[in-house]
């Protein structure tokens, strides 16, 4: 490596230079490669994003799931691990939207998740519950954590535990209007529930007031809250 090193410092300033420094990319990258290859891992650093609030996949689960896969890491040459199916593997928990992992000729093998949000959870009239992530993914509920977030019941919750229903039509109006209610500060302290009735038509359960508003349905919900803002503000304090 010295002399090749004495040889780059000769060449400064000559028209060779450019192609040298892409050999020495090309050289040192085989170095990297072959010691990466060898070298065995002993430390996995496991980074989960979207954690706060959100505790559904904590590092243990992460490490139940390498195990449950045979995906053994650590003792392991960094440079045969598949990376890829790794990936794949932890991507299937329905929590986690998305995966990385890698590693280096340190015996780093770095695992990136990214969790899922719920923004809804969803009790059907036969007792059983979902939750559906910001972006109208289906996700199951947990024995170890559960999410505040907006209740939807009633009769109409039937068809709602498909992935489909959510990414169009009805669906994605009604996920758009939860959005908007959990992104304004007001309308998400004041909506705790809604029910949804078998024609599709809303009813909104506020937090601490005992009127239930009959809201209608999702598509024009900022209209409809703009109107219902003006009974917060001109009639209620009057009543």
């Amino acid at each position: 490596m010295k002399n090749l090193l004495d040889h780059i410092r000769a060449l400064a300033g000559s028209p060779a230079l450019p192609l040298v420094s892409i050999l020495l990319i090309i050289i040192l990258g085989g170095f990297v490669s072959r010691e990466t290859s060898v070298t065995e891992v002993e430390e996995l650093n496991i980074q989960i994003h979207n954690l706060h609030e959100n505790h559904f996949v904590v590092e243990q689960d992460i490490l139940q799931i390498l195990s449950y896969k045979n995906q053994i890491l650590v003792g392991e040459a960094v440079g045969e691990l598949p990376f890829k199916e790794i990936e794949a593997d932890l991507a299937e928990n329905p929590y986690i939207s998305q995966a990385e992992v890698f590693g280096n000729f340190a015996g780093v093998v770095n695992l990136e998740v990214w969790l899922r949000r719920p923004l809804i959870r969803v009790i059907r009239e036969d007792g059983s519950s979902m939750y559906v992530s910001q972006e109208g993914v289906v996700l199951p509920t947990s024995e170890d954590y559960s999410s505040r977030v907006i209740l939807l019941t009633g009769s109409g919750t039937e068809p709602m535990q498909a992935d489909s229903f959510w990414a169009e039509g009805y669906g994605e109006e009604l996920l758009g209007m939860i959005h908007f209610i959990n992104d304004d500060p007001f309308w998400k302290a004041q909506v705790s529930q809604i029910e949804v009735e078998e024609d599709g038509d809303l009813i909104l359960i506020p937090q601490v007031t005992k009127q239930k508003i009959l809201f209608g349905r999702p598509e024009d919900h900022e209209k409809n809250f703009k109107k219902l803002m003006v009974f917060y503000d001109r009639i209620l304090p009057q009543k």
